[in-house]
Order: C-alpha cells, then structure tokens, then sequence
C-alpha cells in the first residue's frame, strides 16, 4: 500500500508548488494540507479516483450521521456536504485518505489533505511506518 501512495504523491507533485504545502504530524496522525484552484481540480480527482477507486463521501451528498464515529472524520474535524472524502481501508490499522474541502471565502480554491491515520496506541511498527509515509509526503515539498 505504501508504494502505491508514494506513487501517487509523485504524481500529485507537478500540481503543486512547494508554497502552497503545509506539514502537521502528531500521535495519531500525519498529513500534508495543499491548495487547489478549481482548473487543477479534474486532473487531481483523476489520480486520487486511481489510488483510492472512488469517493468515500463525494461532494454534494449528505454525510451519514455514523461517518462521524470514524476517528479519521473527527481528526479533519468532521465532514460536510459540499466535501469530499476518500478512504483507504485495506488494514484495519490505518487509514490513508484524501479530503477535498472547499474554501467558503472563496469557492475557486480548496484545501486537499493528504495523509494517514491510526487508531489506537502507537506502537514501533506504526510510527516506523507513520516516519515514512511522512518521508513520502515531505519529499513532495
């Protein structure tokens, strides 16, 4: 699975110039935050519908009320109807997602966060694999 979501960074990098990334790592949690104008946003939800198959949660439908249980969700501090949401569930571990969420100030842009999240404790193995997966996103910087 990691190989698969080093790949995809790669092919997110020509997107995005360095400026626009952000960085935020703590116990449970690593990702990167990028802006998105709405000409990048098609090719964007074509590499993430490659990596992730389709939307967990696709804009313009409503959240189900159980979708606020998922400790991903509470981690992005929840989801609303006009986002998207993309998960990543092959390990009943971890969660790599993407989420799309749109700037209410300004419609023409939205933050795309990247990353992956644990429940539960952080033992050895997770943060080794947490440390790389930071590596992935920092190289795309």
């Amino acid at each position: 699975m990691q190989e698969s979501f080093k790949e995809m960074i790669k092919e997110l990098k020509v997107f995005f110039a360095p400026e626009t990334m952000y960085f935020n790592q703590d116990l449970q949690f690593v990702k990167t935050r990028m802006v998105v104008t709405e000409e990048k946003l098609a090719p964007l939800l074509a590499i993430l519908d490659k990596f992730y198959k389709a939307p967990f949660k696709p804009a313009g439908e409503k959240p189900a009320r159980e979708m606020g249980d998922l400790e991903v969700v509470q981690a992005l501090n929840g989801v609303r109807k006009e986002q998207t949401l993309y998960l990543n569930t092959n390990d009943p571990e971890y969660v790599y997602f993407a989420a799309i969420w749109p700037w209410q100030s300004d419609p023409t842009q939205a933050s795309l966060f990247l990353g992956l999240h644990f429940g539960g404790f952080l033992t050895p193995v997770r943060k080794a694999l947490m440390e790389n997966v930071k590596k992935d996103l920092e190289a795309v910087v």
